[in-house]
């Protein structure tokens, strides 16, 4: 896809949907579409990129969409950022915490309750609740620092009868020892955040009989239903869907590699969804609008106070924090396949995110996706500037 389509053809809809109705506001400036899809390939380019896409949300719209170089290099299908799925990564973890904060203004969740009366399996006297584990501070083990290993085998993650969503997987390691007292101290866990999405979709089912992995799921699904967001989906590998990107592996000699087929799904809420760019970019454009209530995104955006008196920067499913004096919430992802970017700076409903189909395996190659974002940014806040009177 021509990286400079996707502009136009947002603003020719526009012009059509205004018809003969009120005159539509002064057009604002034009996107400065050659200086970003510059810097965007410059910075593909140089970091070893197989494949890359952006996207940027002004005044709470998409305003521009990019798509370069390739989503399968093999075959030279180009990435196009309203075809090419890319994994989240834990750019999961930012929907966990706006499914919470959903199920709680419809009344069904309590953020500081026992997450024991959503899911009795979980060891009674710990004192965890959801908003410890949507802010990594429930004490819950990660991949390597627990008592056991967490990690489904390939053959179950592969068999889509073991494999029914993210909650089979709990049965691993909900029984081991936390690693630390909860409440003390952040330490970051994607398994907590798997916990979440089973107590958030217990809590939405109000002790029906349905899975509660099945009810957050279809939160998920309620949420975006015909919007552009619709299809975000946990990425199955017994179940690909169309159009994923192959995933590349940059290699300590600066070449790239295919990366291996392993299912992220049984990890969803932390770790599993895919979309495209553009539904990527929808996302934020509902999360900065109306998909939540002002005092959802207050609490969800408000990073707790740690027993020493400091604030952790980790607020429920995002990082909070600012740039040059602007206040901006935040997520990364890094797994097998996938590098992905999300920021958003919610009193300007201005948002930018980036995904690439490359992950790295070397120091001497990182990849840099904030470096890239705040590129972005820069150069889209210099042409407002440039152009005001």
């Amino acid at each position: 896809m021509d990286p400079l389509r996707a502009p136009w053809t947002l603003a020719a809809a526009l012009l059509l949907l205004v018809g003969c109705g009120p005159a539509p506001p002064p057009p604002g400036p034009p996107f400065p579409v050659e200086a970003v899809s510059a810097y965007v390939e410059s910075e593909r380019v140089a970091q070893r990129l197989v494949g890359l896409g952006v996207g940027v949300v002004e005044d709470g719209r998409a305003t521009f969409l990019g798509g370069y170089g390739w989503a399968d290099e093999a075959t030279r299908v180009p990435f196009d950022p309203q075809v090419t799925r890319v994994r989240w990564a834990s750019v999961s973890k930012t929907l966990t915490g706006v499914m919470a904060m959903r199920a709680v203004e419809a009344g069904r969740l309590d953020l500081d309750a026992d997450i024991r009366a959503y899911v009795p399996a979980w060891p009674p006297g710990r004192g965890t609740t959801t908003r410890l584990l949507l802010t990594h501070l429930a004490g819950v083990m990660s991949y390597e620092d627990g008592a056991v290993d967490p990690w489904p085998p390939v053959e179950q993650l592969h068999d889509p009868a073991v494999n029914t969503g993210f909650a089979w997987a709990l049965s691993r390691w909900i029984g081991a020892p936390l690693v630390r007292a909860p409440a003390t101290d952040f330490g970051y866990s994607t398994l907590g955040f798997n916990l979440a999405g089973t107590v958030i979709g217990a809590a939405q089912g109000g002790g029906s009989a349905a899975a509660p992995d099945a009810v957050f799921l279809g939160m998920v699904e309620d949420a975006f239903r015909g919007t552009k967001a619709a299809g975000i989906v946990p990425d199955r590998t017994v179940a690909p869907g169309p159009s994923r990107a192959t995933g590349y592996l940059l290699l300590e000699d600066g070449s790239v590699a295919v990366a291996g087929e392993k299912d992220v799904s049984w990890k969803a809420p932390g770790g599993g969804f895919i979309s495209t760019v553009e539904q990527l970019a929808a996302y934020c454009e509902l999360v900065a609008g109306d998909l939540l209530t002002v005092e959802s995104r207050r609490v969800m955006w408000t990073p707790p106070v740690l027993p020493d008196g400091s604030t952790s920067y980790y607020g429920l499913g995002w990082g909070v924090g600012g740039r040059d004096d602007r206040p901006r919430v935040e997520h990364n992802g890094v797994q097998e396949k996938a590098q992905t970017r999300i920021v958003l700076y919610p009193n300007e409903r201005f948002c930018v995110v980036a995904m690439t189909n490359t992950d790295t395996a070397s120091a001497r190659y990182p990849i840099d996706l904030t470096r890239l974002t705040e590129g972005i940014e820069d150069r889209v806040r210099a042409a407002r500037t440039s152009s005001r009177p």
